[in-house]
């Protein structure tokens, strides 16, 4: 169970980025030295070759999660017309950023180097201060660098630890034994490429698929994804409890009183009015639909044609494969297979052959005796979380969340016209006998407020998400925010749908 809500850590990381140098700006009694504490917590700390940009020098700093390696995009103004004098970048320099959490003796600061990968300036005129843009990625020595060895027999999950403590990496999952030993060979490849290999053949059981990613803390981690999908869906009541700091705080104010950067709160995201400038606000929000592009790729099941080479009679083996979907569903979700009483799904099969493998689990073959079916299936997956995604803005930085993690979110309609749609449809539910409670707890009738526009609970776009990507934003209009892409692979169906599936059901019996 407590791999099932968590990722935890295996070895912890050896990487030490760039120390960095923070001046104590006076004593605790008068706040100078909360003020101290919580550096980078506004505005980002940047610091290249030694040099250090000030507060007023950065007009953008963005830190993406995107992918498997963490990325930097910083915009900054030299305003000293000092860095281009002997502190300009070389090959081998790099970019220290540090992020503070304003929740300081709770979370951990995020303290990375990224190696520059490409650097540009304006040229400076009188009275305007040069504009420097930069870019790189996540300093992680050898993670590119092209090697020959043999890894001995062992599971995936044992060779992503040698890896990832021969790089100085730490490594963090929510795996606890793989089904998939074999010997593995690096041949004069470069090492992030074998991680890539190995995950995409990595089998753990026929109900998981998996995926990697180094994270902002120089984590490696390792990720059966369907288990984070399966886990429990709590009640509002039973959501982790966590602390939120306040839009005005000791960082930015200090006369500001302490606990405005530690109030107590259940893990949760909203863009509910009373959420309004805390770390776990919503401000904006946007549904990507990529549906019929996906199907149209990868169909709705995969048909996998192949020879083992180990097999006596040579004959051609076959395997079906269909994207998993959750233990956990209310009475109106269900997966993205196509209009709810078509069965055009059925016919909408890909077929793959992949020719002749050494296949087996006795020793005659080259690789584990599930490697085929696991590529299959942690394609097929991966592919079907691509569908619909929710992207959210927060309106603060809120260290609390990760990647991968499973994360109840609320959001609430404050349109009068959509108010009164979703009342009605709320009553066309509870009509036919559906229940319209997609978090167990809240609250999904119409809030009125004589000093705040009413609202409601999206009961479509509310639910149980999980965290595909983190964007750790600075910009000088908005301050520091973060923003989220968030998967969840069954969604509501239209009432129309389903009560027409059930007429025609009855009809057919």
């Amino acid at each position: 169970m407590e791999l099932d809500q968590h990722i935890l850590a295996v070895v912890e990381p050896a990487i030490n980025p760039t120390a960095i140098e923070i001046v104590d700006v006076g004593d605790e009694a008068d706040g100078g030295g909360r003020q101290t504490k919580t550096v980078g917590a506004v505005i980002p700390f940047v610091q290249i070759n030694g040099y250090v940009f000030g507060d007023k020098d950065i007009s953008r700093c963005i830190i993406t999660m995107d992918g498997t390696i963490p990325s930097v995009f910083i915009q900054v103004e030299d305003r000293n017309k000092a860095f281009g004098v002997d502190f300009t970048a070389r090959d081998g320099d790099c970019i220290t950023v540090f992020i503070n959490s304003k929740n300081v003796d709770t979370f951990k600061a995020i303290h990375m180097d990224f190696d520059i990968t490409t650097i540009a300036s304006e040229t400076a005129f009188e009275g305007v201060p040069p504009k420097i843009v930069v870019s790189g990625t996540a300093r992680i020595p050898r993670l590119y660098a092209e090697a020959c060895r043999d890894l001995p027999l062992g599971t995936s999950l044992d060779h992503l630890e040698l890896i990832a403590r021969d790089l100085g990496l730490g490594l963090a999952t929510n795996i606890d034994l793989a089904d998939d030993s074999m010997a593995r060979i690096q041949a004069f490849t470069p090492t992030i490429n074998l991680i890539r290999d190995i995950v995409d053949s990595s089998y753990i059981s026929d109900d998981s698929f998996q995926r990697f990613y180094i994270d902002q803390y120089y984590y490696l981690n390792f990720i059966d994804v369907n288990r984070v999908f399966n886990s429990v869906n709590g009640s509002i009541s039973d959501l982790q409890d966590t602390l939120m700091s306040l839009a005005s705080s000791i960082a930015e104010d200090p006369s500001t009183d302490e606990t405005a950067d530690n109030v107590p709160t259940k893990l949760i995201l909203s863009n509910h009015i009373n959420t309004r400038k805390t770390s776990n606000h919503i401000e904006t929000y946007n549904l990507i639909n990529n549906s019929n592009e996906v199907s149209m790729v990868n169909g709705y099941e995969r048909n996998v044609q192949y020879y083992d080479n180990n097999n006596p009679d040579n004959k051609l083996l076959e395997f079906n494969i269909q994207a998993l979907t959750s233990l956990e569903m209310t009475d109106l979700e269900e997966p993205l297979k196509g209009r709810r009483g078509e069965d055009n799904y059925l016919e909408h099969v890909k077929w793959k052959y992949v020719g002749r493998l050494n296949v087996g689990d006795d020793g005659l073959g080259n690789v584990h005796a599930n490697q085929l079916y696991a590529e299959m299936v942690n394609v097929q997956n991966n592919a079907e979380l691509n569908k619909m995604k929710l992207k959210v803005k927060l309106e603060e930085f809120n260290p609390t969340i990760y990647k991968f993690q499973k994360i109840p979110v609320l959001i609430y309609s404050r349109d009068e016209s959509k108010i009164e749609a979703s009342k009605d449809l709320k009553d066309a539910k509870k009509e036919k006998g559906f229940e319209d409670d997609p978090i167990k707890g809240a609250n999904t009738e119409e809030t009125t407020n004589d000093e705040e526009p009413n609202q409601m609970l999206d009961t479509f776009l509310s639910g149980y998400y999980v965290i595909e990507n983190i964007n750790y934003m600075y910009t000088v209009e908005d301050g520091m925010i973060q923003e989220l892409t968030l998967l969840r692979r069954e969604w509501p169906s239209r009432l129309g749908g389903i009560t027409e599936a059930n007429m025609n059901s009855d009809s057919n019996s």
